[in-house]
């Protein structure tokens, strides 16, 4: 019986200490591979120094903590050994004291460690609190620098909290140790204790009394995130009542630290209990009732002439922490009819105005782009290009492969030779082809593009925004590249992104990582094979830098015949003084830094666009990290963008804080919300958009975003909000403030005028009981003159379909809306001026088929729109046959669509 049950304590001893093994392995495999990625892309310091930090604090805090603990347990030790004799009479003294000392020795080492792994996990407080700097401005209160709440205030809240746990925790042990060998006891209202035990614990009772002094002094600070009073600051109540009385029990705790000191050397032991007494009694007092009486009865009855100083505080520091004191407000008088010759005096609406709504184009980008089942496109992005000579606004989008789409979910398909995606498309805003289709300056696979600058060399794509898997590439298996015909075409890669798989220990450990045995068994991976993961671009970036915020929207770039992504990255805090925060941000937000990421290699880079304090401050806590913008490439540069999230976060905040009269904003007179329109059938909150326009007071076109206003309650717009983009305007927010005595419409006061026409209604009716969806794509509203035109495409989607056709523009200026087939036509039917009628160069054959009826000479568009409509017909039966692998009738169709594209081409020359 005995032996069965040694057996099974046996066996249950085996299995936890493989699994402990086990768990040890995985462990050990995760963090050596994270450091192996790490040191791949050249920030092994991303990796090393966090961990450097957190032992630093930790060990310091630990030795400090045990060497305090011990020394004050070891100073009771006989006390303690006193206090085991009352308990237990045969007790061996002798070994009492050995046994004593190292358990005390214990006890502090365990508490020392509990206390030095809750510091540790606040290690960035202290890094941020010794190499925190200057904001060069101060609070309008204390006078302090802003750095001071940033980056000190912070690490003196963790260190008041270690001291005073640390000495209060003590305190107990030893007064506990004292009382339990009878050297302690009480007498009416006083305690009596043994001379040594008086002294041990008046010292500590004075550290505890120095670091509540500590504790009242900080809360002083603190009021700066006050919410008593009307606004988020330190209020008339908080700087009036509240700071006096924090003042008066700094010095009263003080007091009593001297008064704890002087009792170690001379009782006095009552005084330090009342003067323990008058702390509370003030502490809940004053520090309630006090500040109370103030707010109800001081400041209520008057509480605008009051708080006015610090609303004005409120408005001026919110406004700097979000970067909008340098906000430019131009008050612009809007005209409800637009003035003639308007159109003719804008010629840069012709090439400018943004069609496309990205949400249906990216479902059309789909239909005839993707080319085969795995290929998605995650997302299209607005950028410019200088194109032939000429700045042009395009939709970009990259073809990312999706690898869970794979008929065949091998090991090998998966993780070995279906490995990246391929390409981008890219077609001009503008550009709209016959059948509604977008026109391509960039299509296919291999890309094929209409113009130099565009012309991609590189066009794998191995990072990306789409979620994936570890991949292993350079293996004796040539890797699926692209589709081609019957056949694919396959690639070997040759860059430098992942880890090199040298050796057997690595291999060993990233078949830990991943728990499979193939890395270690397949005869295909060679020491020159590299592991690629992490390789969702967001995922890469934020695990890199965690003190970074990730703007939502990655997008891709084609620069030097190479795609890159581009994120923005925000340094935010919760600690900037009299500032309101924002759900999500803080109250304090930069576009400090611009990263830069390879599609090809998986390389990133971080740029310090806004050389601010909190990019600063991390720069030397992680130095070598970041990099001046002016290393950044040039042709990198021209397509760095104002944030959407950033520019959204300030608008956001404008709808109240662009009052800047203290009383104007007391009374909330004036505030503002951000619009709605209608997408599809819904009502949803109309987003920031960018568009090269031409700003009010201004000579020349210019990439902006931008974001209308329409007072709360009302739909009338009242400002808009622009970023600029381009050059060295970059960064400065022009805030448009339109004339009271003017009304200009509002996004849903202009789809109520497009609900309300009766041709248009009617139309949109018709389509919607022919079996078609109706999309109503976004609105963009565009200051041309003194007057605002809305653009508003409109979109048809067959049920049965997920490929949406531009198929008409509603166009709107003054007390006009009109819809016709294209915007030129909508142009001329607005205000009767000349739009010329034109039509692009003509393009190759797979990358849409048809030409744009918005840009070329004067032309028979009635054989046009015929040749157009024909192309498109045989485009898409050329793709039918494709798809079902008719080859021989695919060539067929595309020898006669080759000839309706001469006879187009001869039709408009």
């Amino acid at each position: 019986m005995n032996l069965r049950r040694t057996l099974s304590r046996a066996r249950w001893m085996i299995l936890a200490l493989l699994g402990a093994g086990f768990v040890g392995v995985m462990l050990l495999a995760r963090t050596a591979t994270d450091w192996l990625w790490f040191d791949s892309l050249g920030y092994s310091e991303l990796f090393v120094r966090p961990i450097l930090w957190r032992l630093g604090v930790g060990v310091g805090a630990f030795i400090l903590s045990l060497l305090f603990l011990y020394s004050n347990l070891r100073f009771t030790r006989e006390s303690v050994v006193q206090a085991l004799s009352r308990f237990q009479d045969r007790f061996p003294p002798a070994l009492g004291r050995r046994w004593v000392g190292r358990a005390l020795l214990v006890v502090s080492a365990v508490i020392a460690f509990l206390n030095a792994s809750a510091l540790a996990g606040f290690w960035e407080r202290i890094a941020f609190g010794i190499h925190g700097g200057s904001f060069g401005a101060a609070d309008p209160v204390f006078a302090r620098d802003i750095g001071f709440y940033v980056f000190t205030l912070p690490m003196w809240d963790v260190l008041r909290t270690l001291g005073t746990s640390l000495f209060a925790l003590t305190a107990l042990l030893c007064g506990a140790v004292y009382v339990a060998a009878g050297g302690a006891e009480w007498r009416g209202l006083s305690i009596r204790l043994e001379t040594k035990a008086r002294v041990h614990l008046s010292l500590l009772v004075a550290g505890l009394f120095a670091f509540k002094a500590l504790d009242y002094y900080l809360k002083g600070f603190e009021l700066v995130y006050s919410t008593r009073g009307a606004i988020y600051d330190a209020a008339y109540t908080d700087v009036h009542a509240v700071l006096p009385v924090l003042r008066i029990l700094t010095v009263v705790a003080a007091l009593l630290a001297i008064l704890a000191i002087i009792n170690a050397l001379r009782p006095l032991m009552r005084w330090l209990l009342i003067g323990t007494a008058t702390l509370l009694v003030l502490s809940f007092g004053l520090g309630g009732i006090y500040p109370g009486f103030i707010q109800e009865f001081v400041v209520r009855p008057n509480e605008l002439e009051k708080e006015l100083p610090y609303v004005r505080h409120h408005i001026q520091m919110t406004r700097q922490a979000f970067g909008l004191d340098g906000a430019v407000t131009r008050t612009i008088d809007a005209t409800d009819e637009p003035t003639p010759g308007v159109i003719s005096e804008n010629p840069w609406l012709h090439q400018s105005v943004r069609l496309w709504d990205w949400r249906p184009l990216i479902d059309t980008f789909g239909q005839i782009q993707s080319l085969r089942p795995y290929y998605d496109f995650i997302e299209v992005d607005v950028d410019r290009y200088w194109i032939d000579g000429a700045y042009r606004q395009v939709m970009i989008s990259p073809r990312e492969l999706t690898s869970a789409k794979l008929q065949n979910q091998s090991w090998v398909n998966l993780h070995t030779q279906y490995t990246h995606g391929y390409g981008v498309v890219v077609s001009p805003v503008n550009e709209v082809s016959p059948r509604g289709l977008p026109n391509f300056l960039v299509s296919d696979i291999p890309p094929r593009a209409r113009t130099y600058e565009l012309t991609v060399s590189r066009p794998e794509i191995y990072y990306g925004e789409q979620e994936s898997d570890y991949v292993i590439v350079r293996t004796q298996r040539p890797e699926f590249d692209y589709p081609r015909g019957d056949e694919n075409a396959t690639t070997f890669y040759e860059g430098d992104g992942g880890v090199q798989l040298s050796n057997y220990v690595r291999k060993l450990l990233f078949a830990a990582r991943f728990a499979t045995t193939r890395i270690l068994f397949s005869n295909d991976i060679t020491p020159e094979s590299r592991v690629m993961f992490r390789r969702q671009i967001v995922e890469r970036v934020a695990t890199l830098a965690p003190f970074l915020r990730l703007d939502g929207d990655p997008y891709i770039v084609v620069a030097d015949g190479r795609l890159y992504w581009m994120i923005d990255a925000y340094t935010t805090s919760d600690r900037y003084p009299y500032a309101r925060p924002l759900s999500d941000w803080g109250n304090y937000a930069r576009n400090a830094v611009k990263v830069v990421v390879d599609a090809y290699h998986g390389a990133v880079d971080f740029y310090v666009a806004d050389p601010e304090p909190v990019v600063a401050a991390l720069s030397r806590v992680y130095p070598g990290t970041f990099k001046p913008i002016d290393q950044m490439p040039e042709s990198l540069r021209t397509h760095v963008r104002y944030p959407e999230d950033l520019f959204l976060a300030q608008a956001t905040v404008l709808t109240r804080y662009h009052m800047q009269d203290p009383q104007v904003f007391y009374n909330q007179e004036d505030v503002w919300d951000l619009p709605r329109e209608i997408y599809e059938q819904s009502e949803i909150g109309l987003q920031p958009y960018y568009i090269t326009t031409r700003l009010p007071g201004e000579s020349g076109e210019e990439f902006v975003i931008m974001l209308p206003y329409t007072p709360v309650g009302k739909a009338n717009m009242v400002a808009w909000l622009a970023a600029r983009i381009d050059g060295e305007k970059y960064g400065e927010l022009l805030l448009y403030s339109l004339s009271k005595q003017e009304i200009a419409f509002g996004p849903m006061q202009f789809e109520a005028q497009v609900n309300q026409d009766t041709e248009i209604s009617s139309q949109l009716t018709l389509w919607g009981q022919q079996g078609s969806r109706v999309i109503r794509g976004n609105l963009i509203i565009i200051p041309v003159g003194t007057s605002f035109m809305y653009v508003e495409p409109l979109f048809l989607q067959a049920e049965q379909g997920r490929m949406p056709e531009l198929k008409r523009v509603i166009v709107g200026l003054g007390s006009r809306i009109v819809m016709r087939e294209s915007f030129a036509d909508a142009l001329s039917a607005l205000v009767g001026e000349g739009g010329v009628v034109t039509t692009p160069a003509p393009q190759d054959p797979l990358s849409a088929g048809e030409a744009s009826p918005e840009v070329g000479g004067t032309v028979d568009m009635a054989e046009v729109r015929s040749l157009a409509k024909r192309a498109g017909d045989l485009f898409d039966e050329a793709r039918r046959h494709a798809a079902a692998g008719a080859w021989s009738e695919y060539g067929q169709t595309l020898a006669e669509l080759s000839e309706t594209l001469e006879a187009l081409e001869g039709s408009i020359e």
